[in-house]
């Protein structure tokens, strides 16, 4: 005898009885799903889902479009709510993590960072997560997640990893936009703010600057208190 979290697993994997259709990706994936099963275990498509109806759509025969979600992300959020046990891993977290940003899905978003919080030494050895982040799913990211004392020291190598990356990204758009840099410093602001460095050194954090003495020495001294 199958329990629910089985029964469920296997309608996500079969499609059998499905009366939803996500075309998901740039591809267009074609991907099926359960109105009863996604209603009642997500508060996001309960409310798209009673749109519909208001609207006089069955949501039969309606293809529900998602193209900034990759089918293997997606597949994620399917498997929170069928079985409340999707696959996180390294490689897929932050992805994931982002993509509640698009399906503004706050449950498993919280889900997302109790596993970041709990696996959070193995996943900042990887010094690409904040590069691919957009700035409010990192502020978020910083704000929200318990990170350990120990571990402070190489957020703050990370967090700056993420500044040389913004710098230089910011060096290649200004060859066309002269006066971004304003909106460059403005964009790290969450990321000094996690080392409460103070506003007036901020002219510091520009392109050129970005790792004086005067700005590395500051944030060393906040590492250092945190640690303490």
């Amino acid at each position: 005898m199958l329990n629910l979290e089985q029964v469920n697993l296997r309608l996500l994997k079969t499609g059998k009885l499905s009366d939803l259709k996500f075309i998901i990706g740039k591809n267009k994936k074609e991907i099926k799903a359960h109105k009863l099963i996604l209603g009642t275990s997500s508060q996001y498509w309960k409310s798209q889902l009673y749109k519909n109806e208001q609207l006089g759509r069955t949501n039969e025969g309606i293809d529900i479009l998602i193209p900034s979600i990759e089918p293997k992300i997606f597949k994620r959020f399917l498997e929170y709510y069928y079985t409340r046990k999707p696959k996180l891993n390294e490689t897929n977290i932050f992805q994931v993590f982002s993509a509640t940003y698009v399906i503004k899905e706050l449950q498993f978003r919280n889900f997302c960072l109790n596993y970041i919080s709990n696996n959070s030494k193995q996943l900042l050895s990887k010094a690409e997560i904040f590069n691919v982040l957009k700035e409010n799913v990192a502020q978020d990211l910083l704000e929200k997640c318990v990170w350990p004392n120990g571990l402070m020291i190489l957020l703050y190598r990370r967090l700056l990893e993420r500044a040389k990356f913004l710098s230089s990204k910011n060096q290649q758009e200004t060859q066309t936009q002269p006066n971004n840099l304003s909106q460059f410093v403005k964009n790290l602001v969450p990321f000094i703010k996690i080392f409460q460095i103070p506003e007036k050194y901020y002219p510091e954090i520009d392109s050129g600057r970005l790792f004086s003495k005067k700005f590395t020495g500051l944030t060393q001294n906040q590492v250092r208190e945190l640690q303490n």
